[in-house]
């Protein structure tokens, strides 16, 4: 592994990564789920492929990433042509059974429309103790309709999930809003989650 992916990452030439947190938080959570050279790394919902060009200059990984944009993913082979792009949905993974290592959610999960099947399909698709990394947003009450730390927790782990490490990164999601002309935020949060496989 290289030591810092900074000068490198955090200008992105080929667009930055568009969640609470940035590349800074995608590193933490890396190194948190013990990452490592000769992993096969899916990142669901990649967009520009910004997390997977910063995973790939620290670790000898074997990266794929889906996004739903067929924008994106002709982006990304672009710019990375290392790097797996595939157009498709979390929902339905284009991938074989026990195919990668480990896998991230970025702020993606919130945006699908059956996350406990798009888990559960993650779950079947990886390793048997593979590493599972999901930060997004929560409700600080369940009176928005948005989940709550407690009901996200329930989700990953009816999927088959432990969680290994929780950490809560609010701040990261007021910051990015205030930086991103967003407003109103004061009812959410923005956790960090390391999971793992149960076997």
């Amino acid at each position: 592994m290289r030591d810092d992916c900074f000068h490198f990452g955090a200008n992105v030439s080929a667009g930055s990564s568009m969640h609470p947190g940035g590349l800074r938080l995608t590193v933490r959570a890396a190194r948190l789920a013990g990452i490592a050279d000769g992993m096969r790394v899916a990142d669901i919902g990649c967009g520009n492929g910004a997390t997977l060009r910063c995973l790939k200059f620290l670790y000898d990984i074997d990266a794929v990433g889906l996004d739903v944009s067929a924008e994106m993913v002709d982006f990304g082979r672009c710019e990375s042509p290392d790097i797996r792009f595939i157009c498709g949905d979390a929902v339905q993974l284009p991938f074989e059974d026990g195919g990668f290592d480990a896998a991230l959610f970025e702020c993606v999960l919130s945006c699908v429309g059956d996350p406990e099947k798009a888990l559960a399909n993650v779950r079947k698709r990886m390793a048997p103790a593979g590493r599972l990394i999901i930060s997004d947003v929560y409700a600080k009450k369940s009176s928005v309709p948005v989940w709550t730390k407690n009901e996200l927790s329930d989700i990953v782990l009816n999927a088959g999930f432990a969680i290994d490490v929780e950490e809560d990164h609010t701040p990261a999601l007021v910051t990015y809003a205030a930086e991103h002309g967003g407003k109103g935020c004061s009812g959410y949060g923005y956790t960090l989650m390391i999971t793992r496989g149960r076997v």
